[in-house]
């Protein structure tokens, strides 16, 4: 009843990593695109653009377009650990745990000055959440 070999874990978080942060930050960059097109609706100059990208930036994130790219982060969060538990084939949650403190370095590395502490802790809450239910996805099919 299933392949019951175990795979190599660091190969399965390094997958796990990639994919969570490679979804991410491609979500960011298209993000970004988006913004600076409609900011070239406006006129904005290219040398201007970096400045405001930084000040619509804000306003973007607390619109639903924002939310959707931070819902897309936390599916790219749940992707990243489902597929790391399928390459270890394990239904220990020791790699969410490892994916989870690299979310937390990420989140503090990368802190947004415009979020409150409790929000920041919420989304970091949330991700973690992600991260464990990308897990558990993958051990409920192994029970």
């Amino acid at each position: 009843v299933g392949d019951e070999r175990k795979g190599n874990k660091l190969v399965a978080l390094a997958v796990g990593i990639a994919i969570d942060m490679g979804l991410s930050t491609g979500a960011g960059v298209v993000l970004s695109l988006v913004v600076m097109g409609m900011l070239m609706r406006e006129n904005v100059s290219i040398g201007d653009m970096e400045q405001r990208i930084n000040d619509v930036m804000p306003a973007v994130m607390n619109s639903p377009l924002g939310y959707g790219f931070t819902a897309v982060g936390m599916l790219a969060s749940l992707l990243g650990a489902y597929v790391c538990a399928r390459i270890a084939n394990d239904r220990e949650y020791m790699l969410a745990g490892i994916l989870s403190l690299v979310a937390v370095a990420v989140f503090a590395f990368m802190r947004d000055e415009t979020l409150s502490a409790l929000a920041e802790g919420t989304l970091l809450a949330i991700n973690i959440g992600a991260i464990f239910l990308g897990t558990w996805l993958h051990a409920r099919k192994k029970a």
